[in-house]
């Protein structure tokens, strides 16, 4: 993890790591380009999302496992190489896609997973929620998302998101389905996020304020503002993909150990795009 200690999120608890463009734009495409070729059969619908299950079904008593494709094997050990996962390489994808103004209540990913996650962001960004889990001995006060909420992250396209530790373990994570993201203080990887901010990937109205991280880290910062700069087309299209690597000895607490990145993009941008703001 050394080649990657100078991209820990220092405004977050333990441990986040961001990297901008952790792939290539050719990568990106050709990801994109996979994730629907698969058949339809492999899509399963959800209450708000529909998902794609590689590698097997993981369960407490055991999995019958499925070789990933080469398309997936090929970024499990491209992730797995940082050292993320302690020398391990994933046997498990699960891809959750999430269309524009859907997303996903708060969650934790459960104890068949390793404590460490990563997630690719491609075609556009998505605003990653974070929030304590609700304390059943406080009955006093109503404990409402609000009120939980901790930080968000946001995770640009082409940009590789991991977490681990306490970030992964204690806390729960979740997107807003929302139709628009803005970017407050409680982002807390503007400073890295920024170094993007102003080429491909970001722009604001005229007039809106960044912040203090983001202006400092951004190149070039003035064009946060510019009123050149054409709108911003947001996620449109939010995939979580999980990779992992799974023991069927549940029992004597091994782990899946998960890769999870989250794959955005544009499918119709005139008209379902998210814009990305800064406000007053």
């Amino acid at each position: 993890m050394e080649e990657i200690e100078g991209f820990i999120v220092k405004d977050a608890p333990p441990t986040v790591y961001y990297i901008p463009d952790f792939i290539t734009e050719a990568e990106e495409e050709y990801l994109l380009q996979q994730v629907y070729k698969a058949p339809k059969p492999k899509w399963t619908q959800l209450s708000g999302r529909r998902l794609q299950n590689w590698g097997g079904l993981p369960h407490p008593k055991g999995m019958i496992s499925e070789k990933l494709p080469d398309w997936l094997l090929s970024y499990t050990e491209k992730i797995s190489g940082l050292g993320a996962f302690a020398g391990k390489s994933a046997n498990h994808v699960l891809v959750n896609e999430y269309k524009p103004e859907e997303g996903i209540m708060p969650h934790e990913d459960g104890p068949l997973y390793h404590p460490t996650v990563t997630t690719i962001t491609l075609g556009s960004h998505t605003l990653l929620d974070f929030y304590r889990p609700v304390d059943q001995t406080q009955t006093e006060v109503p404990q409402t998302e609000e009120s939980r909420y901790v930080l968000s992250l946001l995770l640009q396209r082409r940009s590789l998101l991991i977490l681990q530790d306490e970030m992964y373990e204690r806390y729960l994570h979740g997107i807003g389905s929302v139709a628009m993201d803005t970017l407050t203080e409680s982002v807390a990887n503007l400073a890295l996020a920024g170094r993007r901010v102003g080429s491909d990937t970001i722009t604001t109205e005229p007039g809106k304020l960044r912040s203090d991280a983001l202006r400092e880290q951004s190149e070039p910062a003035d064009n946060l503002c510019s009123q050149d700069l054409p709108s911003f087309t947001g996620h449109l299209v939010v995939v979580y993909v999980l990779l992992g690597v799974y023991s069927a000895a549940r029992r004597k607490r091994s782990y899946l150990t998960v890769h999870h990145f989250s794959l955005s993009f544009p499918s119709d941008v005139e008209s379902a795009a998210v814009p990305l703001i800064f406000p007053h």
